[in-house]
């Protein structure tokens, strides 16, 4: 996407027609988000008319009746036709600007937020919906026998003959000695971070913020055998003669060469979904095995269930993005939480109970475009006071 430092834009119904804008205030990506603040930044008068058009967005999305995305896309379609003959009107185009944005919405959707009221709104007083604050930030730390060595951004390891590469990024690459083979490494990667890792028997894992690994500096035996805490996405290594398990609190996967995801964070999210080849998932005396696309989730109890899925939902998180389908929006900030190292409080029977989200959520540095996406979308109102974020609702 090419800078413009002058689009030619006068008003919010202008910046309105424009699908890249209608992104940017609501699901931009990293790309969408630096095209339109540099268009700003080099025309101050358009952030009038950008307040106006959060205004209208907000209106518009608190309204009860939407469209079918059918609907959607032949209303784009034929609204596109109609502007590019130039048949348009500044009344005529006030009137068709709801389905103008809802057109936009659907060709975007794949690669944005959209979040859905199931209740209409009330008229309620000014209160406060949501109200979190960022967190210390804390440092990666690997822990191999009597070393503990610390890192305050994400890092990528390779345990090989013995020794731990550390690449740092910027090509900063650090080498930690690990004492013998039966040396068992701890990583911990603190909420706000992530990592990655390759064992010394080749398998890849990606770390989840919030996340600690346990891991031998060999592999030795019959099993191959780690611990986990958190949440890992993991490519393991084809070993036919010496299965991988991976042991939460809870439950364990026995895998031989596959890939999966594996989420422990607390006794009400234990899951484990396979991407491809087999895995079998153990808990108490109950054992399960998972075919490709499918989860397994492990109940209080230890009992193990199955059910196909949509394994991206799942994943996406190691490629800088999630996936919702109907995710009630507390389990969306519960991953906001881990990922930017925040933590929320909810006002008692807040709104935002009633509204699920659909699509991607780009995860960005930038953690502004999030909680403006959502205060669009979920017409309330975001405001940030040094490491305090706030969600009001709308009066």
């Amino acid at each position: 996407m090419t800078t413009s430092k002058n689009p030619g834009y006068k008003s919010y119904i202008e910046l309105l027609q424009d699908k890249t804008f209608v992104q940017w205030r609501i699901a931009p990506s990293e790309e969408v988000a630096n095209y339109w603040e540099n268009i700003i930044e080099n025309n101050p008068q358009l952030k009038i008319e950008t307040l106006k058009a959060d205004n209208y967005l907000k209106k518009h999305f608190s309204e009860e009746n939407q469209l079918t995305d059918k609907n959607k896309a032949e209303l784009f379609n034929s609204i596109a036709d109609f502007i590019s003959k130039k048949q348009k009107s500044r009344p005529a185009l006030i009137k068709l600007l709801p389905y103008v944005i809802a057109a936009c919405i659907v060709v975007f959707v794949a690669g944005g937020l959209f979040l859905h009221q199931l209740y209409k709104k009330q008229n309620t007083p000014l209160t406060t919906l949501v109200e979190g604050n960022t967190q210390t930030p804390e440092d990666i730390r690997l822990i191999t026998g009597n070393t503990i060595s610390t890192f305050k951004q994400d890092i990528e390891i390779k345990v090989e003959n013995g020794i731990a590469f550390i690449d740092e990024g910027s090509q900063n690459e650090k080498k930690i000695e690990i004492e013998d083979a039966t040396t068992v490494n701890k990583l911990i990667v603190p909420y706000g971070k992530r990592s990655k890792i390759q064992l010394p028997d080749g398998s890849i894992v990606w770390l989840n913020s919030g996340t600690t690994l346990e891991f031998p500096s060999e592999f030795a035996g019959e099993k191959r055998e780690i611990h986990l805490q958190g949440e890992i996405y993991i490519e393991v290594a084809t070993d036919k003669d010496s299965p991988l398990y991976v042991h939460t609190p809870r439950f364990s996967v026995e895998a031989l060469g596959t890939a999966f995801n594996v989420s422990a964070y607390n006794p009400l999210e234990l899951a484990a979904v396979l991407v491809e080849g087999r895995i079998n998932v153990h808990s108490n005396n109950n054992k399960k095995e998972v075919l490709p696309n499918e989860i397994a989730i492990i109940d209080e109890m230890g009992n193990i269930s199955t059910k196909q899925t949509q394994t991206e939902s799942y994943t996406s998180w190691k490629n800088g993005y999630l996936l919702f389908e109907d995710t009630p929006i507390a389990m969306v900030l519960t991953q906001i939480e881990r990922y930017y190292n925040l933590k929320f409080r909810y006002a008692q029977n807040s709104s935002l109970q009633n509204i699920t989200c659909t699509g991607k959520l780009y995860l960005s540095d930038n953690i502004d475009h999030i909680m403006r996406s959502m205060s669009l979308l979920t017409n309330t109102t975001y405001t940030r006071k040094g490491n305090a974020i706030i969600l009001t609702n709308e009066q």
